[in-house]
């Protein structure tokens, strides 16, 4: 007897590849073309503008003592920077590769500014970035369930 896999259930959708759902992501109704020129280069801009932020010399910055102010604006530059994310590269499997590459990302800033002048490197920053990272995947997400519900 040879075992043969189910067959799959035909899909209610037309399968247009990943990535063309609207129940995934707002994106989906994005044209591949407009990502590829507006939102991917967006998504690559704000990660090089986050990186050469986050390496500065505090002189060149304005002085931040802990305050909740310094963790917002973390956790919005990679709420940011993980919506464009969604939104540039909206298939399933590049979600969980645009949360761990921002928190990697985020926590590699943090060991590098041990070694930049008059920076150091905090927990509490790596967490708001990783908090962010986490926010804005799941905003990106729920926005694409909102547009589907209206038949955008």
């Amino acid at each position: 007897m040879i075992l043969q896999p189910f067959p799959e259930a035909p899909s209610p959708r037309p399968n247009r590849g990943l990535g063309h759902d609207l129940r995934i992501s707002p994106a989906a109704g994005i044209p591949l073309r407009m990502r590829e020129k507006f939102l991917r280069p967006a998504f690559w801009a704000g990660v090089i503008g986050v990186s050469i932020v986050s390496v500065l010399p505090r002189d060149v910055l304005e002085p931040i003592t802990f305050d909740i102010w310094d963790k917002l604006q973390h956790v919005i530059a990679y709420g940011v920077l993980s919506v464009l994310g969604g939104m540039a590269y909206p298939a399933r499997k590049n979600l969980v590769a645009i949360f761990f590459g921002l928190v990697t990302l985020g926590g590699a800033l943090e060991l590098i500014q041990t070694h930049v002048p008059n920076r150091q490197a905090s927990v509490g920053d790596a967490v708001a970035n990783a908090l962010g990272a986490g926010l804005g995947l799941i905003l990106e997400r729920l926005a694409g369930r909102v547009r589907a519900g209206r038949g955008d």
